[in-house]
């Protein structure tokens, strides 16, 4: 299953950089569309969390940085969070989110269109 396969090599990184390696290891099991789950399986790691924990937003930062497919997912993801923003169960769910979703916007420098729908 890919989307276990990620979260256990994004889980059990110790640090960014080996989340990376541990993800790019994952190789044949991502291509296609099947790629598009390391973004969704991270935002969901990040929306868990009761707290926010940049770990998850570093991780996106570099996986953008490189492939511009995690850049599109990502965006799509944000439009997805926000037409249910109301619905979402519970405020730390909302906090994580909306923590990361400032991240993006002040550390990765994206443009506003970035979020557009």
């Amino acid at each position: 299953d890919v989307r276990r396969a990620v979260f256990s090599a994004v889980m059990g990184a110790d640090s960014v950089e080996d989340a990376l390696d541990r993800i790019g290891k994952l190789g044949k099991m991502l291509r296609g569309a099947r790629e598009r789950e390391v973004v969704r399986v991270i935002m969901d790691c990040c929306g868990q969390e009761k707290a926010y924990n940049p770990f998850y937003a570093k991780v996106c930062e570099k996986l953008c940085e490189t492939h511009k497919q995690h850049k599109f997912t990502l965006q799509l993801m944000f439009w997805d969070v926000f037409k249910q923003w109301d619905d979402l169960a519970s405020k730390p769910r909302r906090t994580a989110v909306s923590s990361d979703f400032r991240f993006y916007l002040t550390a990765l420098s994206l443009p506003r269109h970035f979020f557009a729908s």
